[in-house]
């Protein structure tokens, strides 16, 4: 395309990607609609009372307490109705309440079924970036698939190209951040591995678009999972920018070019972050895009998990042993044959 017909789409709130602020914790809907109107219920019941010892020998003192009673009872319930706000208000507060109150209750019964679910379901994540772009999309990511995770990041060099060209260009920077980790930072040994390396590809003649490669790598289970994020178009005329930038003689020309396209990109549009030029090209933020590629990731590998985990014995074969008539005769056992006891799950971050 002409550079004259390149507009950029409009970019998203930034206000979207960011995590959703914890819920204050609220009083409930029974003592904030008791709140405004019990006090005027109550300050009448009292002038009520008062008034009426102060005449004790007054046969009309009882009706006139009731009709006052009665007659403030409806002005607060009146008041209430014609207030829509407090109405709101108060629904709201009880929403809030029970959601807390829910997710509390569930927590319990989880660790009171299992003990050690809240030791062993954590799983550490150990992210070969320290951007907050890439870190904040992994951790959004997993969460439907592992919700109580810990993050841990560490900067880990890719060793290609700081523009990567074609799909193997990619995985191998994402790969290499991986391997970086593992020599590099003995704490992580254990812990899961995932990386992001972007990079640009030729789809169709003369039609580049950006990915992400995003890999996972458990090296206590041996795990290895790549995924590619969703293609985002760019036009050719920052591809031959960076393809011109690329000085002669370049030590990583074999993987990509020596200058970024989303520099340029960004170069073209002040203000925009140089680490986010999809919210430029498609309206659509990095984080975002990377959130669904981690997402697919991690539900990749809760299967995996899932596979590798012990099965419990059937209920059908139980119930066909049980009811199977007994041998005739004395049966010796066979000791080369008999199986070991299972031993305990692999994991128990994934059991619930």
């Amino acid at each position: 395309p002409s550079q004259g017909a390149f507009s950029p789409a409009p970019g998203p709130s930034q206000s979207a990607f960011n995590p959703a602020p914890g819920h204050a914790t609220a009083s409930g809907m029974s003592v904030s609609l008791g709140h405004v109107g019990g006090s005027a219920y109550g300050a009448g019941m009292q002038q009520s009372y008062q008034s009426d010892t102060g005449h004790p020998d007054d046969g009309n003192g009882l009706w006139n307490w009731v009709q006052q009673a009665t007659s403030t009872v409806v002005e607060s319930a009146h008041k209430i109705v014609n207030n829509p706000e407090v109405i709101m208000e108060g629904a709201q507060k009880l929403g809030r309440n029970i959601v807390d109150k829910t997710k509390s209750s569930m927590d319990t019964v989880l660790t009171t079924l299992d003990p050690q679910l809240a030791d062993q379901d954590v799983l550490h994540i150990a992210v070969t970036s320290s951007k907050p772009i890439k870190v904040n999309a992994i951790s959004m990511g997993f969460s439907p698939s592992f919700p109580r995770h810990q993050l841990h990041s560490f900067v880990c060099p890719s060793g290609v190209a700081p523009q990567p060209l074609g799909y193997q260009a990619g995985q191998q920077g994402a790969l290499q951040r991986i391997h970086y980790l593992r020599s590099m930072h003995s704490q992580a040994a254990h812990f899961v591995a995932v990386s992001v390396e972007n990079f640009i590809a030729e789809l169709t003649p003369g039609c580049f678009y950006d990915l992400a490669c995003v890999s996972l790598q458990d090296s206590v289970r041996n795990i290895d999972i790549s995924v590619f994020s969703q293609a985002v178009p760019i036009p050719s005329m920052y591809v031959e920018q960076a393809r011109h930038g690329t000085p002669p003689g370049f030590a990583l020309a074999d993987s990509g070019f020596a200058v970024k396209c989303s520099s340029l990109v960004t170069r073209d549009f002040p203000g925009v972050d140089s680490s986010d030029m999809h919210s430029v090209l498609c309206g659509v933020s990095r984080q975002q895009i990377l959130q669904s590629a981690s997402a697919i990731l991690a539900g990749l590998y809760r299967q995996r998990l899932q596979q590798a985990a012990p099965s419990p014995p059937s209920a059908l074969s139980t119930v066909q042993h049980m009811s199977s008539p007994p041998p005739s005769h004395p049966v010796q056992p066979n000791h080369s044959s008999v199986a070991p006891p299972p031993g305990p799950p692999t994991s128990g971050f994934y059991s619930h």
